[in-house]
């Protein structure tokens, strides 16, 4: 079965060495087709503000990867139902013209005996060539993937397919060592069936012997590392966890459970019967039957890496195919991909305009004051928060109040990992909460300390005054100063401005105060430039 493990390449154009892989011209719109051991795919993204998102994501569980552990061969009713799932992609790409298509594949058509033949069949159908990933290279686009999404990370990357798991180094140096594994779902449900005890001992000699020289390229324990798991089948027990633990969070990416008590959860699930596994509320019915080899090889892979913290991750070879493809200049800085993101939420930056800068200077001083703790929020973060000051501001009041801080905490959208959304979602449910709304009770506290939802609110509370006396206008911010003293807060605005009167305005004075126990008054002030 080892003898199977070989790349097929298809010109030195697509050398599948991740040494020679090169970056080609930015572009718009890019088309992926990943065609895995387990589902064949295709994504369309589009880059609008510096941020790819995608605009067709469709797939099919053609399960190619079935059987070639035990005869070599991919299975010619599925190779049919591949290449018919290829022709309706093609349709698709012709009428959505992305400016560039890239086609991949990974372990089944690598491995099978008959996989030269359905390349050359998926690149006629396709009209690109197709590039059949060796298994290094597969592990390479997946860490690509993961920093992708996750700029900052480091770590290891175990990104399990359908027939195989790769294993690679992240953030440690400049060049990923990677390898593959024929450990997948698929595989061992081909050989071992429903013996999991034969099936552990094998997935244990497989990570044994790749475990031990992966280490040599870590410059520290893998006990002190970060585990990035990748994959279709481990984001659904991502899912399962979720729901069983009621997390206030249901978007798997950057979720992370605590790793002991995750192994716990695991070891029923890999023990489960097919028929048991069926009947779990989470997936595809065709992904529920791999859960519990999927659980059983992610509780090995924690066994013998002893990794300190295990994050799940949504992106993985597709956006590393993208990342490798397009010279895309929003990612690679953290701050970068953050700030891109957090922009495209709000059209045009405001209704009257970006007010992001006006808004951060408004709050600097309250910010270097340290008020009420708010420096337990990084720099970034309140900049943030400051760019998302009129975030839902064509909502229908009684919507937006929620809709805005149920969209931060559970949207696909944002990169942050789910201490930075809880930040962001509290800090916007403030903004638009009236005087007495609490978090107390909400599944969110579970993520906060108390110190941090205090600093939430009071941040909250200024961008929710700040946008009051402004309406949103930035020219009018900057016009006026927020003050901190050691007994009050002042908002300065040129004496040349009519008196507030508006009972919101008071309203909002009255919010802060009862935020930070300062009182808040609003005061002329002759050094203030004229309107």
């Amino acid at each position: 079965m080892a003898d199977r493990h070989k790349s097929v390449t298809l010109s030195q154009r697509y050398c599948a060495d991740p040494g020679t892989l090169t970056l080609v011209a930015e572009h718009q719109s890019m088309a992926i087709i990943d065609i895995g051991s387990n589902s064949v795919r295709l994504v369309v993204y589009r880059q609008s503000a510096g941020v790819w998102q995608k605009i067709i994501n469709e797939k099919c569980q053609c399960r190619l990867g079935e059987g070639v552990a035990i005869n070599g061969l991919i299975q010619t009713e599925r190779l049919q139902t591949a290449l018919e799932v290829l022709s309706r992609f093609a349709m698709l790409i012709k009428f959505a013209k992305p400016d560039k298509v890239i086609a991949i594949a990974t372990s089944a058509v690598r491995d099978a005996d008959n996989g030269p033949e359905f390349v050359r069949d998926s690149s006629n159908i396709l009209g690109v060539e197709l590039l059949v990933l060796s298994g290094q290279s597969e592990a390479r686009y997946a860490a690509e993937g993961v920093r992708w999404s996750i700029p900052d990370a480091k770590g290891l990357v175990a990104d399990l397919g359908g027939s195989s798991l790769e294993l690679t180094n992240i953030g440690f140096s400049d060049q990923d060592h990677g390898s593959s594994l024929p450990i997948g779902p698929l595989q061992l449900i081909d050989l071992f069936g429903t013996d999991r005890k034969a099936a552990k001992s094998y997935i244990d000699d497989q990570l044994r012997r790749a475990i031990e020289p992966l280490k040599d390229k870590f410059p520290e324990e893998l006990s002190k590392v970060n585990l990035f798991a990748v994959g279709g089948s481990w984001r659904s027990l991502a899912q399962l966890h979720i729901q069983n633990t009621a997390y206030p969070i249901k978007i798997v990416h950057r979720y992370r459970p605590h790793v002991q008590e995750f192994r716990g959860f695991l070891r029923p699930v890999s023990f489960m019967s097919h028929d048991e596994a069926i009947m779990l509320d989470v997936a595809q019915a065709d992904r529920r039957m791999a859960l519990p080899y999927a659980s059983l090889i992610l509780r090995r892979v924690l066994k013998w890496t002893k990794c300190s913290q295990v994050e799940f991750c949504s992106t993985g070879i597709r956006e590393g195919a993208l990342a490798l493809h397009a010279d895309n200049k929003s990612a690679g800085e953290t701050s970068t991909i953050y700030s891109s993101t957090v922009k495209s939420l709000v059209p045009n930056g405001g209704r009257f305009g970006p007010i992001d800068k006006a808004m951060e200077e408004w709050v600097s001083q309250a910010y270097t004051a340290d008020l009420g703790g708010i420096q337990t929020m990084s720099k970034q973060r309140v900049w943030e928060a400051c760019a998302l000051a009129d975030f839902g501001w064509n909502e229908h009041p009684s919507h937006k109040k929620t809709a805005t801080y149920m969209y931060l905490l559970n949207s696909t959208r944002l990169p942050h990992d789910h201490h930075a959304r809880a930040q962001l979602a509290a800090i916007q449910f403030y903004r638009h909460k009236g005087r007495g709304a609490d978090l107390n009770g909400l599944e969110i506290c579970k993520l906060l300390d108390r110190r941090e939802q205090r600093s939430a609110k009071i941040l909250g509370r200024i961008i929710h005054l700040g946008m009051q006396v402004c309406r949103s206008q930035a020219a009018l911010l900057k016009m006026t100063r927020l003050q901190v003293t050691t007994d009050q807060i002042e908002i300065l605005y040129p004496k040349s401005w009519p008196e507030f009167h508006a009972g919101s305005i008071q309203s909002s004075c009255q919010m802060l105060s009862d935020a930070c126990g300062l009182s808040v008054r609003l005061r002329p002030s002759a050094a203030l430039g004229r309107s």
